[in-house]
């Protein structure tokens, strides 16, 4: 028994009573139970399931601690199979955390009964609609409970500028987190700690001036023009002469002409405005700036795609499958097709 086991089974002791249901009576479906089930007899049927994200997955496993797996809730349709109603992105992350031997990995699971799988399917939209979804402000509160070291820092820069952080509205709160976190992702603190200095120097404790496409379209401005172009205190008296609220709407309105994420025009706008007034001209933000472009699939991308083919075709996968591919069904389709291993 793995150490992940014992602490599955240490979970179930510790939350639940591990007790199966009494008989059911004539007509009435059983109680849903509590088990610690192998992973891999849990399975997500696409009829009603929705595609597996493998970015997500991805993300996950990177991430993985098996006590922020929990519950997931699975219908049983045989002796040794389930299928997942509620989970599977946590399934497939444990799956492919342990896929050398997954028959040693058991995941926490709600067993519902006797559903048919149309009653699965209505079970699983009930799920997936009716459950609140954790917003971006509860995370950041979850991460600032865990001493995330990035929201500490957002929070001691915001607060150096007479800002705090909070979701509420009034004056000096700043509530765009994810646009200060992009802020930071552009150009470390020190860009978020420019940021804030503009925007109290032009706008005061306005929280409009806190708008996320405001905070990171300056990010923008100011992580892409040197010192020796852009001069602050002219940005900052040209950012006064026009309220944030017509800023944000000049960004939308010049949607109409060109294509971009609402920080991105807002970038724009700003350095437009700033072009406008005396001294010398920047180069327009989106000449300087170009947008990233996705690329298209590549070779790995083909080769996946011809291993999922042949694994449908020799059972090995299910049909309409998603997610990062086993290493056992790579191995084989490569011992079954050794003119395309890579010399």
């Amino acid at each position: 028994m793995t150490t992940d086991t014992i602490d599955v089974d240490a979970a179930l002791d510790d939350i639940l009573d591990h007790e199966l249901p009494d008989a059911a009576t004539a007509g009435e479906k059983p109680d849903p139970y509590i088990a610690a089930l192998p992973v891999d007899q849990l399975f997500a049927d696409h009829t009603y399931q929705r595609e597996l994200d493998e970015h997500r997955v991805q993300k996950m496993a990177a991430n993985y601690k098996i006590a922020l797996v929990g519950i997931v809730e699975v219908s049983q349709r045989g002796e040794d199979s389930f299928a997942i109603l509620d989970g599977q992105h946590r399934w497939a992350t444990v799956r492919d955390v342990h896929f050398l031997n997954p028959r040693t990995q058991h995941l926490a699971c709600r067993v519902h009964v006797g559903l048919t799988i149309a009653e699965e399917a209505a079970l699983y939209h009930q799920l997936n609609t009716t459950r609140r979804q954790l917003t971006g402000w509860d995370r950041w509160l979850a991460r600032r409970g865990a001493g995330d070291p990035l929201v500490a820092q957002i929070e001691d820069l915001a607060a150096q500028h007479g800002f705090t952080v909070g979701m509420r509205e009034a004056p000096g709160v700043l509530r765009a987190t994810k646009a200060a976190e992009n802020v930071v992702t552009l150009g470390a603190t020190a860009l978020l700690d420019q940021v804030l200095g503009v925007v109290r120097a032009a706008y005061g404790d306005d929280q409009s001036g806190l708008d996320a496409a405001i905070v990171y379209g300056l990010g923008h401005v100011l992580h892409a023009y040197s010192r020796d172009e852009l001069d602050t205190a002219r940005l900052i008296e040209v950012l006064s002469g026009i309220v944030p609220r017509q800023l944000t709407a000049r960004a939308a309105a010049v949607r109409e002409i060109h294509k971009g994420t609402n920080d991105r025009l807002t970038a724009h706008v700003i350095v437009e405005r700033y072009n406008g007034s005396k001294g010398p001209k920047l180069q327009p933000f989106l000449e300087r700036v170009k947008p990233t472009t996705k690329s298209k699939p590549d070779a790995s991308a083909r080769r996946n795609l011809a291993i999922r083919e042949w694994a449908v075709r020799q059972g090995l996968m299910n049909e309409g499958a998603s997610g990062r591919i086993r290493k056992t069904v790579r191995e084989a389709y490569e011992a079954a097709h050794p003119e395309t291993t890579a010399s």
